[in-house]
């Protein structure tokens, strides 16, 4: 397979200039033919130390003559994506092609939509990687940025084989999980080979800026000036250095368009502490202005955390760099011992540093000197292109080997394509277990070992189990090592060593738990485990199928290796049953650890409606081809996308013997799968139990097939939507007529689980999955309890043939506060009058509008419920009165109530006990609400 790379630049100034350069030279030297698409205006200052008439370059791109920074136009995107799809279809059959972005940050984020919509789920080998100068969003929680963040992570899912390239060394430590693997950090190197900078040392020019006749330090500031080059903190630093400084400060470069106020300021400090070159000059020029400076000066503005062209100039050159202490450029000089750094805007650490530096004959400076020598050596061209070369080889290698399992490709527009969703970030960072842990710190660095289902399986249901255990286990032991041997395999003699190191060992879980352990074998256990292995504890383990009770060999193995005092974690009643039947009775049900993430809040998240895309699966060692190919004839009819998830070694081979003509298979791999169901809308109908909760996982609605005990169990625990496979008719109804999403994870077992381990009395693991796992902000906690109020009165009941009557009246027990309520029902109604206490008396009637009603018992409020209308549309008012309530209290309050008002419900009150207690419970509410008002 040959590769050939398409390096797209719009800008092609500046340092996107040389980024355009290193790739293309990078590219050479690989053998990808590389070309350039740019602008039309292709020259440049610069241009012509790097390009020349010759250079492989396409300029397609429309922008202004001056235009060096800013986004670029969204008509200009489309004519980007235009040619790089015509690249595409003009290449050889054969022909790989990579298109490599030297800077994002003026295309996010309407080129990322853009290269979505055309070439999301493309069959044709094309990959991608984006430079992305701007890191923050990966780095910071706000809110802006976490967006940010969202959307790159969608079109990374989305593109085939994109690669972000960031040039942020922050991001060694501190890449968010859902960027893992698509995230690299790269060198960011000057564009100079080693033997032009031999050459330049040893060149007898010298730069034209510098007074060759000042002995002073040389501190130069090199590049289009500006606020967010910093300055403003160069002109006050200047003005606060004594007279004749042991330092000069030169600065080389125009004013940005917008700063020509500085101009005055600047004018005014030359020649002396400061020196201006007011513009533009040579590459030669300015390369020899780095050669004979002694430091280099980058006092960027807060706004500014990204690399920098000149950072990487002064490391090729061994220059000690000052800089403000933020962003990348401070983190780089702080980690590397690289130079000085100061707060941003204080001017005054500028100049104290400025007035105290290491002289360049100084051991002092050439310890400097050293530290970006070592530097630059991990940082120099030939590390950016050795790093980039195997990112495009590795991505296209990938997308090769997966490409016979992706979706079908869409042409651009085409209308069969399912909707993409927007991602569903999580979040689970070590920082915020820690921040929010209650785990006691004598755990801390200990050693968990986890007995790991999915190694040795050929089944990705294993991983999806660890893949759920590992997160909600740090969350139980953040501070922990984790330390994994196969249960699929025999326990050799460095496991044991690790396993009797451990403080906890927990078997994580599958079905693997058994009646003959002597002859099913998931669990990889032997006679001599009885005396080798002991206090292990189970973690959402379940039994493999129905069968009789355990013999007398698993009892005494299960009995010997298992905890007799720390409780154990099973997935079902069932297995629950058959332990204590091995005489294993410290058993928590605590449902599948799957589950565990399926909280009340990610619950009801999940759609209602059905989508017009389903994804199935099969179960390859639980054949029922008749039921199978029934299931995928009715899926057919019902959803307009149909497309199998492989979740098993042999399911594709199965699939093949059944009719999938039209149905679109998903790669074999977690990823794919998890991909997918973040990327579509979709609901999930199969046989595989643990692919059906991981869409639920990831909010998409799932009906499991079950086809034998354990989903089976686990729907008769906590609800999990669960039809018989075999049950073909009533499978059918139940995609037509639809299911609900009714679960109930057993959070009281789970958290009582947990707390074993010496977590406090008040942990949560439904909570603790809401708030670091799905990110949901803590819920405000519950009010205070107040004391109920105290009826004192009730009096009736006046039979009459049309007409009932109540009167309930009501204390305060904190305020005193009295109220009457007066309920009655007549033929066609039934009401509630209402009238205050000691409060004071009504100003109108909510009824009529006009008067107050008065009869015997005095004035009052009447509010009717007629037949007439139905302003609370329900049948039972007792379920709908917070309408009723702030009705009452805009009354009270001395609300305008002079217009016409009425509350209408069905009168379906039976008798007058049942109207008796149902204006009780109003009182009581009325009450309460009165109460709480006041407090406030």
């Amino acid at each position: 397979m040959t590769i050939s790379a398409l390096i797209v630049d719009p800008i092609f100034r500046g340092s996107r200039l040389f980024y355009s350069w290193m790739a293309c030279e990078a590219f050479q030297s690989a053998g990808f033919e590389p070309r350039i698409l740019t602008r039309r205006e292709v020259r440049s200052e610069g241009f012509d130390a790097y390009f020349d008439d010759q250079s492989p370059i396409d300029p397609v791109v429309d922008l202004p003559e001056g235009f060096w920074y800013g986004k670029i136009p969204e008509e200009q995107i489309g004519r980007i994506v235009d040619a790089i799809e015509t690249r595409l279809h003009d290449r050889d059959p054969d022909e790989a092609l990579h298109v490599h972005f030297s800077g994002l940050d003026e295309l996010f984020p309407g080129m990322l939509d853009a290269l979505a919509d055309r070439f999301s789920g493309s069959s044709a080998l094309i990959t991608f990687s984006f430079v992305h100068y701007d890191a923050r969003y990966l780095l910071s929680q706000g809110a802006g940025f976490v967006k940010m963040r969202e959307k790159i992570a969608g079109a990374l899912t989305l593109l085939p084989g994109a690669r972000m390239l960031i040039l942020d060394d922050r991001l060694e430590r501190a890449t968010p999980p859902e960027f893992q693997n698509q995230v690299l950090v790269m060198p960011d190197p000057a564009p100079l080979t080693p033997e032009t900078i031999g050459a330049l040392k040893k060149a007898p020019q010298v730069s034209t800026l510098y007074d060759k006749d000042d002995a002073r330090i040389r501190v130069v500031a090199l590049g289009r000036q500006s606020d967010r080059k910093g300055l403003p903190d160069v002109i006050r630093a200047a003005r606060a250095l004594p007279q004749k400084p042991g330092v000069r400060l030169y600065v080389s470069g125009p004013l940005e368009a917008d700063q020509q106020r500085y101009k005055a300021p600047l004018t005014e400090l030359t020649p002396d502490p400061i020196v201006w070159r007011d513009d533009y000059v040579a590459e030669e020029e300015i390369r020899l202005t780095y050669r004979d400076a002694d430091y280099v000066l980058l006092p960027y503005d807060k706004s500014f955390e990204g690399s920098s062209g000149v950072f990487s100039h002064a490391a090729a050159f061994g220059k000690p760099i000052i800089s403000t202490d933020h962003g990348c450029i401070g983190y780089r000089i702080k980690r590397h011992k690289l130079g000085f750094v100061y707060p941003s805007g204080q001017q005054e650490k500028l100049a104290e540093i400025l007035q105290t530096l290491p002289k360049p004959d100084s051991a002092e400076y050439q310890s400097l000197q050293a530290a970006m020598a070592n530097y630059e050596a991990g940082h120099n061209m030939a590390a950016f292109s050795e790093r980039l070369v195997d990112t495009v080889k590795t991505a296209q290698q990938s997308l090769k080997t997966n490409s016979n399992h992706r979706p079908t490709s869409f042409a651009s527009g085409d209308q069969n394509q399912p909707q993409r969703a927007e991602t569903m970030p999580t979040s689970t960072l070590q920082e915020k277990f820690e921040q929010h842990s209650t785990a006691p710190e004598h755990l801390d660095y200990k050693q968990i070992m986890l007995f790991d289902t999915s190694v040795s399986s050929k089944n990705i249901g294993d991983q999806i189990i660890m893949d759920s255990i590992r997160p909600l286990l740090r969350l139980i032991f953040p501070k922990c090592i984790f330390v994994n041997v196969p249960t699929h395999e025999y326990t050799g003699t460095e496991a044991l060593k690790l396993i009797e190191q451990a403080e906890h060992s927990f078997v994580c879980g599958t079905n693997l738990l058994a009646s003959h352990v002597n002859d099913y074998k998931q669990w990889k256990l032997q006679g001599t485990d009885a005396f080798l292995l002991s206090n292990l504890t189970l973690l959402g383990v379940g039994w493999w199928q129905y069968q009789e009770k355990p013999n007398a060999y698993t009892q005494f193995l299960y009995r010997r290796i298992l905890s007799d005092t720390a409780m154990h974690s099973v997935r079902d009643g069932y297995t629950k049953k058959q332990l204590a039947a091995a005489g294993v009775t410290n058993v928590f049900n605590t449902s599948c650890p799957t589950t565990w993430r399926l909280t009340r809040r990610h619950l009801a998240r999940i759609p209602k409606e059905p989508s017009d895309t389903v994804v199935f699966t099969f179960t390859d060692y639980a054949k029922n081809p008749e039921a199978d190919q029934a299931i995928i004839e009715a899926l057919s009819r019902k959803y307009k996308h149909v497309y199998c998830w492989l979740q098993g070694a042999n399911d594709y081979a199965y699939a093949k013997t059944l009719s999938v003509e039209n149905i679109k298979f998903i790669a074999p791999t977690l990823e794919a799968y998890i991909e997918f169901l973040e990327t579509y809308p979709c609901d999930y109908v199969g046989t595989r139990l643990h692919g059906g909760i991981r869409a639920l996982q990831a909010g998409r609605r799932a009906l499991i097939l079950a086809v034998d005990n354990r989903a089976t169990e686990i729907s008769d625990d906590i609800g999990l939507p669960v039809v018989q496979r075999n049950a073909v008719k009533t499978f059918e109804r139940t995609l037509e007529n639809g299911w609900n999403i009714d679960i109930h994870v057993p959070y009281a077992e789970i958290d009582a689980w947990v707390k074993q381990f010496g977590h406090a009395s008040d942990f949560s693991m439904e909570r603790a999955v809401d708030r670091l796992i799905y990110d949901f902000p803590d819920e405000p906690a519950e009010p205070a309890m107040r004391k109920r109020p105290k009826i004192v009165n009730i009096s009736g009941a006046l039979k009459r043939p049309h007409y009932a009557h109540y009167q309930i009246k009501c204390r305060d027990p904190e305020s005193g506060s009295e109220l009457a309520f007066i309920a009655f029902r007549t033929s066609d109604a039934v009401g509630i009058n209402i009238r205050p206490g000691k409060e004071g008396a009504p100003s109108a009637d909510l009824l009529s509008g006009i008067k107050f009603i008065s009869d015997d018992y005095g004035d009052y409020l009447q509010l009717r419920f007629t037949n007439d209308g139905a302003f609370i549309p329900s049948s039972d008012l007792g379920g709908n009165d917070d309408k009723l309530l702030s009705e009452l209290e805009r009354y009270l309050d001395g609300a305008n109530t002079s217009g016409r008002m009425r509350l209408s419900i069905r009168p379906d009150i039976e008798d007058q006990e049942d109207a008796a207690q149902l204006f009780f419970s109003i009182a009581e509410k009325f009450m309460a609400r009165r109460a709480d008002a006041a407090s406030q």
